[in-house]
């Protein structure tokens, strides 16, 4: 599933980035589901003398800094740490392209990842790649680009990765009353500490949020990924990660799903369960008549 976000920076760190000149580094983080300005530190020395003093000031969260180089390129260094959240995790590793098309991609030379400050060292900044113009750093093509794509949320969430969420003993023994036959409904969710939850069992529940749904139709296992347009980026995030993990689980459990579906429409969710179970018509078959044997030929007149 490819989902979309419309998570940019906030006008204030726009505007310490777009008055950099003397910066040599700016700290920001996503809160509240934009990317907002936590602090700045000045140029005060080489970009390498200086990358000491931006690391001995990091704080130990989960956040971004925007390296500034003596070449006028910048390095986006990802930080985040063991102990972060796994929602937090996601976010980080899905908004930095955005961040960095919001604030002028080509002014970028490359992204660090760490989970350590031990981790991070100058020679990964890879200083060696010449400046670059800042004076068209954004054509007015490429300003067009970007402001569409805020206009559309368009930004994709990359590296979504899977993960495996514990579930929960409730879960885990609806799931098997479902492989019995015992119930033909069964909604999950994910909860804010992470573990896949009963939702309800036997009737759907309301669909304003998004959740899982194991559908037995015409007797057949079918398992839901239901995501409205309408769920926050972090609760589609969350969703999408889990869902890999959780079809494994649901297997281990010895469920046989016949098929594996996403829906976003609440409207059409039933209908969607029911045509995934369809049979599939082959494609490749072409329709050809009985074969007729030809008439015999008359008698010729003499």
């Amino acid at each position: 599933m490819s989902i979309r976000t419309n998570i940019h920076c906030t006008a204030e760190l726009k505007a310490a980035f777009e008055q950099s000149e003397n910066t040599r580094a700016i700290f920001a983080k996503v809160v509240d589901e934009e990317v907002v300005l936590m602090s700045s530190v000045a140029k005060s020395s080489s970009d390498e003398e200086d990358y000491t003093a931006v690391l001995d000031s990091m704080a130990e969260e989960c956040h971004y800094v925007l390296f500034h180089l003596d070449t006028d390129r910048w390095t986006l260094i990802n930080f985040v740490p063991e102990e972060t959240p796994v929602r937090a995790k996601m976010l980080a590793s899905s908004v930095g392209d955005g961040l960095k098309k919001d604030l002028g991609l080509n002014l970028f030379n490359k992204d660090v990842h760490a989970t350590e400050k031990a981790d991070l060292s100058f020679g990964q900044l890879d200083v060696t790649l010449a400046p670059v113009d800042t004076s068209e750093a954004l054509a007015d093509s490429e300003k067009e680009v970007i402001a569409m794509e805020r206009d559309a949320g368009e930004v994709a969430v990359q590296g979504a990765s899977v993960m495996s969420f514990a579930v929960t003993d409730a879960a885990a023994e609806t799931i098997r009353l479902f492989k019995g036959e015992g119930t033909d409904l069964v909604a999950l969710n994910v909860t804010d500490d992470e573990r896949v939850e009963l939702l309800a069992k036997d009737t759907m529940p309301g669909l304003e949020g998004g959740m899982f749904l194991l559908r037995r139709v015409q007797g057949r296992a079918v398992f839901v990924m239901f995501v409205p347009e309408t769920l926050p980026v972090k609760a589609k995030m969350v969703l999408t990660s889990a869902k890999g993990g959780l079809v494994a689980q649901v297997k281990a459990l010895g469920l046989d799903l016949a098929k594996t579906i996403e829906c976003r429409e609440a409207d059409t969710l039933e209908a969607d369960i029911e045509a995934a179970v369809e049979p599939e018509a082959d494609a490749t078959m072409e329709y050809k008549p009985k074969f007729k044997r030809p008439a015999r030929p008359g008698r010729r007149r003499v």
